[in-house]
């Protein structure tokens, strides 16, 4: 005899609040109806649930917007890596100096998208700081031709971030 699954109904997991048991899989794994922050219900594996496998219902990753082919969404990849990875080449002048990207824009790419969508991003320009002692935020970015970003360079370890 099986045993009886855990009932974890009003439980919240990350974005997620269990609401009831909604059958098993194909393997037999109890799954459960899930309302997520956003609105949308999904159903999930109890277990996914209670380790952090699954946390949302997709809201919160690239397939649900579409946009990880967007040419924005390899320019926070590179502004992510090159205040947060000391093995990137250029780490060593961003992060390794104490630059960082803000936190909204570091876990929210739609949050970084719109900003820039808003605020004058055009293909072929790049993203530039306004004061380079100072992070990756709304307040201190802006975009800029190739040729103004190369004229206010100050230092030949300023990496600029081409957007095709």
């Amino acid at each position: 005899m099986g045993r009886t699954p855990e009932n974890i109904a009003g439980h919240a997991f990350h974005q997620l609040t269990a609401i009831h048991e909604n059958g098993k899989n194909a393997f037999g794994k109890t799954l459960w109806m899930c309302i997520c922050s956003c609105g949308n219900f999904v159903s999930v594996r109890a277990s996914y649930l209670k380790i952090g496998k699954t946390k949302s219902c997709g809201c919160r990753t690239t397939k649900t917007h579409g946009l990880s082919k967007h040419p924005l969404w390899n320019v926070r990849n590179s502004i992510k890596s090159r205040c947060k990875n000391s093995k990137c080449k250029s780490w060593r002048f961003y992060g390794a100096k104490g630059i960082s990207i803000c936190q909204d824009w570091d876990l929210d790419f739609m949050s970084f998208f719109t900003w820039c969508i808003t605020h004058g991003y055009k293909p072929g320009m790049q993203i530039d700081r306004i004061d380079s002692t100072k992070d990756y935020e709304p307040s201190n970015c802006r975009f800029v031709t190739i040729q103004q970003n190369s004229s206010r360079a100050t230092s030949k370890h300023k990496v600029p971030i081409p957007i095709p």
